[in-house]
């Protein structure tokens, strides 16, 4: 994904909204065909060299609303171990880890 540098401001709820200037490197959608409900993941990189992990649940059911949420890491190893604990071996995981230039693959001798 061929990505600029740009300021973004990502909606939190329940926190402060998130200011930063950086790239967006990777996103991704569980969005099904002709759904009502999903996430969309997008992960930053900060010109500090920070990482943002940013969700956001969309939602077209009345009464019910959208969440927002973006978390920050000091570095990639946070990062993934954060991924992997809470999305698993997910495709996301893995579209996330192939853009940050981490191998996933599990080490037989």
């Amino acid at each position: 994904m061929e990505s600029k540098t740009e300021n973004f401001v990502l909606k939190r709820d329940g926190e402060r909204n998130l200011s930063f200037t950086g790239q967006l490197i990777a996103d991704y959608s569980d969005k099904g065909y002709n759904s009502s409900r999903w996430t969309d993941y997008r992960l930053y990189q900060t010109v500090g060299g920070k990482y943002i992990f940013e969700s956001e649940y969309i939602t077209l059911w009345q009464g019910e609303d959208d969440r927002h949420s973006a978390i920050v890491f000091d570095n990639i190893a946070r990062l993934v171990k954060f991924l992997e604990d809470n999305y698993g071996m997910s495709d996301m995981v893995k579209e996330f880890a192939v853009s940050l230039g981490v191998d996933l693959s599990e080490k037989v001798d």
